[in-house]
């Protein structure tokens, strides 16, 4: 949840007030295996590890997209 509260400072209510759902603690979990695996693989020279670091900055876009659907119905 750290990386969401910082990414999205000016939503840190709505955050935590949705943080204890299943929903939302599994999308906190998911953002920030997604993080670490894209600062991991950024690290990594050659093509393949800058296809695996591209693959895994869509799918934080993907899930920062979720959080606000889910931080917008939870509202």
């Amino acid at each position: 949840m750290a990386r969401l509260l910082l990414r999205y400072p000016e939503r840190r209510l709505a955050i935590l007030r949705v943080a204890m759902t299943p929903t939302m603690a599994e999308l906190c979990e998911s953002y920030e295996l997604a993080c670490v695996a894209a600062e991991y693989w950024a690290e990594v020279p050659g093509s393949e590890a800058a296809a695996m670091t591209a693959e895994f900055r869509l799918l934080i876009v993907a899930i920062e997209a979720e959080v606000s659907r889910e931080l917008t119905d939870g509202a």
